[in-house]
């Protein structure tokens, strides 16, 4: 029944290892080394210990000659503080564990009881062996997870590489519906919510309709420290009422880009354009992007370089075609080819 209950909150055995990794900066290391080995794990923290209460419940948790009263008392416990990580120990299917914690060892071994002994030290080191881990699918899993990652995190001696949004036009602070980052990626197609709990992201919300908008939220702020940690469908079901908010505050970090394209990167141009249209077109701030300078255009003779918003090329269509509701178009040329050749000489 114990470890029942344990694997249902774990979807693989690779989450262990994030969930481990997730405990340490929860509870404030500044920094979190992993180690992959055949069929074992080693998680190392220099984070405040974990309290001893918990370490007490593990053992119980994990020793089968224990009353079943013991051991559902100690399941309740780490339910009770959150404690994911370690509730999850115990359905592993270890040959060995060690947890240092505090000035103390937790030792256990198939077939034995456990034991606790005195070992000082500081932080917390975790390690697991004769385990059904895949290293490939725990180096693979710590990494989806860690790209948000507030503090270091090395996987085999290589520190990890928090990307984050990875390569943006442009991102910003959000507090309200909830602390986190929105950010305009500058490449990709899909838009999605990233929902952080302790920097590693625990699950994420697509949002099909709308242009490539990307947000990062503090899952925290509706399941606090210490709470139970949810199943990422829990963790969707309790943003989603909070999405319009995310996505308005994306959109108006987009239209702001747009209006001051000027200051984004050239080769960053043609991304705003294109979102400024994907917006436009499903009518999302739809004055606003309409009216945003972000499409390059020679004005005159004289070659003057000017950018126009979508509803000035709508009025430059309108003009040339020549008739009150006639079908509009405006000439185009592709970026390759020189404008300067298609100017009508003077007079």
């Amino acid at each position: 029944e114990v470890r029942k209950l344990s694997r249902a909150q774990i979807e693989s055995p690779a989450q262990i290892a994030v969930e481990l990794v997730r405990r340490s900066l929860g509870a404030g290391a500044a920094r979190v080394d992993v180690a992959c080995g055949r069929r074992a794990v080693t998680v190392r923290d220099d984070g405040p210990p974990l309290p001893p209460p918990a370490l007490d419940a593990l053992a119980s948790l994990l020793d089968a000659s224990a009353a079943q009263s013991e051991r559902h008392r100690a399941l309740l416990h780490l339910e009770a503080s959150g404690d994911l990580a370690l509730l999850a120990l115990a359905g592993v299917g270890f040959g060995g564990l060690r947890v240092r914690s505090g000035g103390r060892a937790l030792r256990v071994r198939r077939g034995e009881r456990p034991t606790v002994t005195a070992a000082p030290g500081g932080g917390t080191t975790v390690e697991i062996t004769a385990a059904p881990f895949d290293a490939p699918a725990v180096r693979d899993a710590i990494t989806a997870a860690g790209r948000f990652a507030r503090a270091p995190i090395t996987v085999d001696g290589a520190e990890l590489a928090a990307i984050g949004f990875g390569d943006v036009v442009a991102e910003e602070r959000l507090d309200d519906p909830l602390p986190g980052r929105v950010a305009i990626p500058a490449s990709g197609d899909t838009a999605r919510v990233w929902i952080l709990l302790d920097g590693l992201a625990a699950a994420h919300l697509a949002l099909p309709g709308l242009p490539c908008i990307e947000a990062a939220i503090d899952g925290r702020a509706l399941f606090p420290l210490g709470s139970p940690l949810p199943p990422p469908s829990a963790l969707r079901e309790a943003v989603e009422p909070h999405v319009e908010k995310i996505t308005a505050r994306a959109l108006d970090l987009l239209e702001r880009v747009a209006r001051g394209i000027e200051q984004v990167p050239a080769q960053k141009h043609a991304r705003v354009r294109e979102l400024v249209l994907a917006a436009a077109r499903k009518k999302l701030h739809t004055a606003a992007m309409r009216k945003a300078p972000v499409f390059p255009a020679l004005s005159g003779q004289g070659s003057a370089k000017a950018r126009l918003s979508i509803d000035e090329l709508d009025g430059l269509a309108s003009a040339a075609s020549g008739e009150k509701g006639a079908s509009r178009g405006l000439v185009a040329l592709f970026p390759e080819q020189d404008p300067k050749k298609f100017l009508l000489p003077p007079g």
